[in-house]
């Protein structure tokens, strides 16, 4: 008797040829919460024995949806430092990859592997929809990205799909879905960002030319940012951004002056941001502060340049509409005018 899929939770770790690194799991769970109870076998019970170790429930089964030995960074992020990193990864790490800095924000320095990190240590995060899930990985320029996996309930594993194109920094914190799917937020060169996610068949494993087409759509693709650019200890902080309930917010977390103190004027030098007693009298001045930012995706270039010329346009030939009619409107006037002064002399 087949036994029925219920909730899917991703794990990653794996240990492949080309060394440690991290690969996203699966753990198929059974509808019924009660069948968690059920131990798989007489001889092994849930909580273990003096000489066992605990063994899943009965109908609980684990499989592998990702394979990046082959990729030029193999593996997910980990984040700096980590001994989960790969060895290629490991190489082209910074100092902190997880705070923007004016030496690291996008635009600044090349897309190569010498100036990128190991991404951030991350939580996979899957679609409201249970069909896909998101993660993060390093892209052929050592930039951590956003891909997306498709979740199936075959054995079969599944490609990275792109969704975001990132100069470096590249993807700097945690993510979260919008309530409908539609977005991802995430931190990038020091401001909360939101990126949209397109859906596609998410029935079978990606193929090639789903990854093509994936990439291509990411290099297109508008990131929105919410937030304007704050470096140092301002920057958003790494470990979590996060969608409101009702999608039209986003809160983060970065941290704050204490009232009445003036951060100082960062230059971009090394370490010249640390310790948090910024006037030496022995008391932390900086803070952790939630933040609030409400959710608005604009327009991507060229489309809001042709939404802006349609407006212009419509504007332009309503102002001629309305300074003919007013014209006209003089004329009948003037005309009326003439006629009651004729009618006068008469």
């Amino acid at each position: 008797m087949g036994k029925k899929k219920g909730t899917q939770k991703p794990k990653s770790f794996a240990k492949a040829k080309g060394g440690k690194h991290l690969e996203l799991f699966v753990l198929d769970l059974p509808v019924d919460p009660a069948a968690l109870r059920v131990a798989s076998s007489p001889n092994a019970p849930l909580a273990g024995t003096v000489t066992t170790r605990p063994r899943p429930p009965f109908g609980v089964t684990q499989r592998r949806v990702t394979r990046t030995d082959a990729r030029a960074y193999p593996g997910l992020t980990a984040g700096p430092s980590s001994a989960e990193s790969s060895a290629a990864a490991a190489a082209a790490s910074v100092p902190d990859p997880g705070v923007a800095t004016k030496g690291n924000s996008a635009g600044k320095l090349a897309r190569t592997a010498k100036n990128t990190g190991v991404g951030p240590r991350f939580w996979p995060q899957t679609s409201p929809d249970g069909s896909r899930a998101c993660v993060c990985a390093l892209d052929d320029d050592g930039v951590p990205q956003l891909f997306l996996v498709r979740i199936g309930d075959d054995r079969t594993t599944s490609s990275l799909l792109p969704v975001t194109s990132l100069p470096s920094p590249g993807v700097q914190s945690c993510f979260s879905w919008s309530p409908d799917g539609s977005a991802i937020a995430f931190a990038h060169d020091g401001s909360v960002c939101a990126v949209r996610v397109s859906k596609g068949d998410e029935s079978k494993p990606a193929s090639a030319r789903d990854v093509e087409r994936a990439a291509r759509r990411a290099r297109r693709v508008h990131v929105a940012r919410l937030t304007k650019k704050r470096f140092g200890k301002e920057a958003p902080r790494p470990e979590s951004v996060a969608f409101s309930p009702c999608g039209g917010y986003v809160s983060y977390v970065r941290r704050v002056i204490r009232k009445g103190m003036r951060a100082p004027k960062l230059t971009g030098k090394p370490f010249e941001d640390e310790g948090d007693d910024v006037d030496g009298d022995g008391i932390d001045d900086w803070f952790n502060q939630v933040c609030v930012v409400k959710f608005e995706y604009r327009l991507r270039q060229p489309f809001r340049s042709v939404k802006t010329f349609i407006s212009g346009t419509v504007a332009g030939v309503a102002a001629v509409a309305a300074a003919a009619a007013a014209q006209r409107a003089g004329e009948v006037i003037l005309a009326a005018l003439r006629r009651r002064a004729l009618a006068r002399l008469r």
